[in-house]
This record gives structure tokens, C-alpha cells and sequence, in this order.
């Protein structure tokens, strides 16, 4: 069966799932913060990807959750009723409530991209893009961003092999490896914006950067309502948070 997510473009799916995020935080409290998880849940398990999906969330959200204990549960002053005690520690009503609300919110935040990162690479994201006549300086911000990260790891490691081959010892333990970080930082940071350059300069030569004629997108009209209906949600939210601020 064919995943209902991966029918639509990468243009739908980024504003339907990066809408979600909005969402949750304007209506702030659960329940109601959680609402987004009705469309993120049925769309991330019959993606094709649930298993990476959950994995990438999850490698995200333990390390945040134990913080948020540590920060919400043990740190701060006990507020409210007693909940769980044990020795010096206790947990109050009111910080666990805390915590659950900002757990809520970012764990409804952290599904929604990841699950966007998992059904969509940059170069779909950027040729659909590149075809709704999006400003091609803009794509190429967009293009350079996606790739820092593997661009970044890729000349580390020709520094440090470049550094190794020259007898410069770059192992050992932690101490030692914070200590030879300076003379990697120089060379990876000035060698990554090099590159950057050259590549705009490429790019600009062969007309890359110029606007080109808006292509024809093969898309449905469904697609156009679910963004309008991702925009409603977002204005609807929005307003009731003004409401409850002001109202």
C-alpha cells in the first residue's frame, strides 16, 4: 500500500508537518497540545519509515527527557501537592505538570520534523522548490545549510589525515584531543568557507543563480487544501491563544 505522505509533494509535506509545530506551542497546555500528534501519528506509521522515524525521535527526545526531569523534577523547589517522594527528593503537582507541558510540546515538535527528515531528502525539497520559482539564492542558502553537516565531516577528516601524514599525533584521550582541537578548528573552518564560495561562484558562472520560468508542479488540488488547512490550524491556534491572553 502506498504511503499517503509520500504521495504528496515535498512542498505539502514541509508545510503540513512544520505547521504542526506552531500549533502545539500556541495552545501550550495538554491536552490540547497533543491535538497535532492526530496528524502526525497516522502519517509517521504508515510512512514506510516508522522504524527509522521512531528511532530518530526517540535518539532525540531520551537525552532531552532525562534533562527535563533533572531540570523540572529534581532542581527546582517542590510547588504543589507531593507526588513521589524519595529521601531529599520530591516531586510536586505543579513541576510535574510543568514538565509535561514542555515535554508535550517539544516531543510533538521533534516528531513532526524528524518525520519530515525521514520521508524527505534536501535534494527533493530543494528541485521542488527550484520548480515553484523559488529564489534561487534562497535554495542555494537552503542547499549549503543541508550540507554543512556532511561537508563539515568530510574535511575533518582530510585535516586530520593531512595533520597525521605530517606526524602530528591527533589521538589519544579526552584531555589530549581538546588540547589539538586548535590547530583542526583553523583549517576545517576556513577550508568549508573556501568551498562555499567556490561553489557560488560555480553556480553563478553557469546561470544557476539566475530566476529561471516557474515549471508546471504535478499536484493535486487536495495538496492545496491540506496547506490551507495546515494554515488554518495555525491561524486557529494563533487566535486562541490571543483569546486566552486577552479574552
Amino acid at each position: 500500500m502506498p504511503s499517503l505522505l509520500l504521495s504528496w509533494t515535498p512542498w505539502t509535506r514541509l508545510c503540513l508537518l512544520a505547521g504542526m509545530v506552531p500549533v502545539t506551542f500556541l495552545l501550550f497546555e495538554p491536552p490540547l497540545s497533543l491535538l497535532p500528534l492526530a496528524v502526525v501519528l497516522p502519517l509517521g506509521l504508515t510512512s514506510g519509515a516508522a522504524v527509522k522515524w521512531v528511532g530518530r525521535t526517540l535518539a532525540f527526545l531520551v537525552p532531552f527527557v532525562l534533562l527535563l526531569a533533572l531540570m523540572y523534577l529534581v532542581a527546582m523547589p517542590r510547588s504543589g501537592d507531593i507526588l513521589w517522594a524519595c529521601g531529599p527528593f520530591e516531586v510536586g503537582r505543579d513541576n510535574a505538570l510543568l514538565a509535561l507541558s514542555v515535554f508535550s510540546r517539544v516531543g510533538v515538535m521533534l516528531s513532526s520534523l524528524c518525520l519530515f527528515s525521514v520521508s524527505t531528502t534536501g535534494a527533493e525539497l530543494l528541485t521542488d522548490l527550484r520548480g515553484r520559482g523559488a529564489s534561487p539564492f534562497l535554495v542555494y542558502v537552503l542547499a549549503t545549510t543541508l550540507n554543512l553537516v556532511p561537508l563539515l565531516r568530510h574535511r575533518a577528516s582530510c585535516v586530520l589525515d593531512a595533520q597525521r601524514a605530517r606526524g602530528l599525533d591527533v589521538d589519544g584521550h579526552l584531555l589530549a584531543r581538546a588540547r589539538r582541537l586548535v590547530p583542526l578548528v583553523g583549517p576545517l573552518i576556513l577550508g568549508a568557507l573556501a568551498d562555499v564560495e567556490k561553489r557560488a561562484m560555480a553556480l553563478e558562472l553557469r546561470g544557476g543563480l539566475r530566476r529561471h520560468p516557474v515549471e508546471d508542479c504535478c499536484e493535486s488540488m487536495g495538496e492545496v487544501s491540506l496547506r490551507l488547512v495546515s494554515a488554518v490550524m495555525v491561524g486557529g491556534a494563533l487566535g486562541y491563544r490571543v483569546w486566552m491572553l486577552f479574552g
